[in-house]
């Protein structure tokens, strides 16, 4: 990564992802966070370590990120705090090899905010409306006696989240419980680093369900817990014009 490495000069980056070994191998200060491994973050408290890593101080100058994730998960539920918050205080600067390089801006620390909580209380298989803005959700999915003892001795059962689009399309995603309790930016639809980049109008979710293939190892109620986030760019729904490096990085073969 000659051209990532060369605006770096030797500067602290963090990855966004699970691909660590991009920065060990390019030899670049890689500056890891608590729990590096994104995917890994699996509860809220190591998702607050994360969170309070990059709103801290020792928040690194730069963090190297290719968005994505695994199992067919809801593509924002990994950190999906720490994503709210380099999204609000990094701006994009350079792509390469697939990864963008996102730069700390000291103007724009701590600028974003939650509105006030709405808890919904729904249950399992039923349908519950999103705002058409940007919004935080958490989701709380116990599980039944017999949940805990099958996740115990054997693996967790899968929990899963349906959504449906302003245009009235549908998308099933995998949603581990921890995540989902822990909050995730559920409207607009992420997807890729384009979407993040803000190069192109974003979809809308306008409602979401939660259910199970295994429902009797859950309970039936859900609570649902919605917030809209006011201050960061990369959420509006309108198209948002890109750095002019990332612009031009694009445009190159």
């Amino acid at each position: 990564m000659p051209k990532i490495n060369e605006l770096l000069a030797g500067a602290r980056v963090a990855v966004l992802s699970y691909q660590q070994d991009v920065a060990i191998l390019n030899r670049m200060n890689y500056a890891p966070h608590p729990a590096f491994q994104n995917y890994s973050a699996y509860t809220p408290e190591l998702q607050r370590l994360n969170e309070d890593f990059f709103g801290s101080g020792n928040a690194p100058e730069y963090v190297l990120w290719r968005f994505g994730t695994i199992d067919a998960r809801f593509p924002t539920l990994d950190d999906g705090a720490s994503l709210l918050r380099i999204l609000s205080d990094y701006s994009p600067v350079l792509q390469e090899q697939g990864y963008v390089l996102w730069k700390h801006s000291l103007s724009r620390s701590n600028n974003f905010s939650l509105g006030d909580c709405h808890e919904v209380a729904g249950s399992l298989n039923t349908w519950v409306s999103i705002p058409a803005e940007p919004t935080w959700l958490r989701v709380q999915l116990d599980r039944t006696r017999w949940g805990t003892i099958q996740d115990f001795l054997y693996r967790s059962a899968e929990a899963v989240i349906e959504i449906r689009l302003k245009d009235g399309e549908t998308e099933i995603y995998r949603l581990p419980t921890g995540y989902a309790r822990a909050g995730f930016i559920i409207n607009p639809v992420l997807r890729t680093d384009l979407d993040l980049l803000g190069s192109g109008p974003k979809q809308s979710i306008t409602a979401v369900r939660v259910y199970s293939p295994n429902s009797w190892f859950f309970r039936r109620s859900v609570r649902f817990v919605k917030q809209t986030v006011q201050g960061v760019a990369a959420l509006k729904f309108e198209s948002v014009q890109p750095e002019p490096e990332l612009a031009a990085a694009r445009r190159t073969p």
